[in-house]
């Protein structure tokens, strides 16, 4: 019996020894591969953070060209606005620069009926002292 347990704990070191020799083996082929993998980790993490960083890039550089579309589209609203006022401006300018001109015109026609009126009245004043002499 003594035997047999011998040969049975004999058996049980040796599969214990295979194992612990097939650990082995597979830690020493996982160390080997390590720095490939590790290379191949810091490479795809390398590559994820250049995507986020052109892609957050990429988002702030679209949201500044519709900032400035907008701002753009703004401001020629506003100078169409100041235009159309410029323009507004000058056809009331042009108004009263006629207004003006005929204002020009009728102060004349007055002044020169006032004169005639003067002139006719003192032929009037100076018929009427011929006569009294």
């Amino acid at each position: 019996m003594r035997r047999e347990q011998s040969d049975r704990e004999f058996s049980e070191r040796e599969q214990a020894i295979a194992r612990q020799e097939q650990e082995l083996t597979d830690l020493r082929a996982r160390v080997a591969a390590f720095p490939k993998e590790l290379e191949a980790a810091v490479a795809r993490e390398g590559k994820q953070l250049v995507d986020k960083v052109q892609s957050d890039a990429k988002f702030r550089l679209e949201l500044l060209q519709k900032e400035f579309e907008g701002e753009r589209n703004v401001f020629e609203a506003k100078i169409a606005s100041l235009e159309s006022l410029v323009k507004d401006q000058a056809a009331r300018v042009a108004s009263l620069g006629e207004q003006v001109e005929k204002s020009y015109v009728q102060v004349q026609a007055i002044a020169v009926k006032a004169v005639e009126g003067s002139a006719a009245k003192s032929v009037v004043v100076q018929a009427g002292q011929a006569k009294q002499e």
